[in-house]
């Protein structure tokens, strides 16, 4: 959504914008990143969604919500992009209940239940990194995607150097690659002794500083790719918060991650970029917006599927580690 909100306030510089999200688990993660940029002046997150229904009623959670009013409402939620027909309701009854006058963002592709129209439904789906240039048409705004747009902190810089340094690694001392082995889908997941492997033949080949990225609960698929690169990647899991990440990947020379947000967060910040993907996720939905970036998919049997379940595949498995290898060679040359 960065994008999309920057360009806003860029044409709005006076504008009053409010920020309502619900991202469940991921609320803190969605608070360290919008309360660090000027683009919004106020940020509500919620816990819950706001519009539910019980039985044949429909109720709003006026307690964030009561003291809001807008002109303008622009959705760019990504559940009318999968076809989620009772949630884009809900948003337009959002708009309704906070007074817009205007709403913009609201598509509805299919009634999708039960996953019926898998085989076609990324056939109608756009891409959601994309997606704002159509929502922002109506307002002749086009998104902002051509810079950094991430906050800037120099003391988190000088807090993560010296993590570094904790570490055995010094900037500017050979190549800094970041991998990011783990996942919050189990089925995204590329085997972690791959990984490790790969992180060997980094050191090996390009006296790279290999640091491998993942929160506290990842902490034990990045000890496994420590141990099978022979110790020489160093273990980050849990040492970083959001910005210290962010700050990390500005200083890094290239990242190697799974479908997962480190990735999203690589390509909004131009770092050279490999992706390890299956097509159980279309990439109709999830790739985001980077000329560094080499995209690795393996086709998978239940291709499209949206399956969001959290379990263990063997999706990733047609993927080898000379894939990637010989991946990381052409975008260096390239970048």
């Amino acid at each position: 959504m960065i994008p999309a909100v920057a360009a806003v306030r860029a044409c709005y510089a006076e504008a009053n914008i409010t920020l309502i999200a619900f991202c469940g688990a991921f609320t803190s993660t969605l608070q360290q990143i919008w309360k660090q940029t000027s683009y919004v002046n106020n940020l509500v997150c919620l816990t819950k969604e706001s519009v539910q229904r019980h039985g044949v009623r429909i109720c709003i959670d006026k307690d964030k919500l009561i003291d809001i009013k807008c002109d303008l409402f622009i959705n760019l939620s990504p559940l009318g992009n999968r076809g989620c027909l009772g949630q884009v309701i809900r948003e337009m009854l959002l708009a309704r209940f906070l007074g817009a006058r205007q709403a913009i963002g609201f598509r509805l592709n299919s009634y999708n239940r039960k996953n019926r129209f898998n085989r076609v439904q990324h056939l109608f789906m756009q891409n959601e990194a994309r997606r704002p240039r159509m929502v922002l048409q109506e307002l002749d705004i086009s998104p902002i995607e051509n810079i950094d747009l991430l906050s800037h902190d120099g003391a988190v810089k000088m807090a993560v150097e010296k993590i570094l340094r904790e570490v055995g690694v010094v900037v500017g001392n050979g190549p800094m690659i970041l991998l990011n082995p783990g996942s919050k889908l189990a089925a995204s997941r590329w085997p972690a002794e791959r990984f490790g492997e790969l992180a060997k033949w980094l050191v090996e080949t390009y006296s790279a500083q290999v640091l491998i990225n993942g929160v506290e609960s990842e902490k034990d698929i990045c000890d496994e790719v420590v141990h099978t690169s022979g110790d020489l990647a160093k273990s980050l899991a849990g040492k970083l918060s959001v910005q210290e990440l962010i700050e990390l990947l500005r200083l890094c020379d290239a990242c190697i991650s799974n479908n997962t947000g480190t990735m999203t967060l690589a390509a909004m910040l131009k770092i050279p970029l490999i992706v390890i993907s299956s097509t159980r996720f279309s990439p109709t939905f999830y790739m985001p917006i980077s000329d560094k970036m080499i995209w690795l998919f393996s086709f998978s049997k239940t291709s499209y599927s949206y399956h969001d379940g959290d379990d263990v595949s063997e999706d990733l498995l047609p993927i080898g580690v000379r894939d990637v290898t010989t991946a990381y060679e052409q975008l260096i040359r390239e970048c």
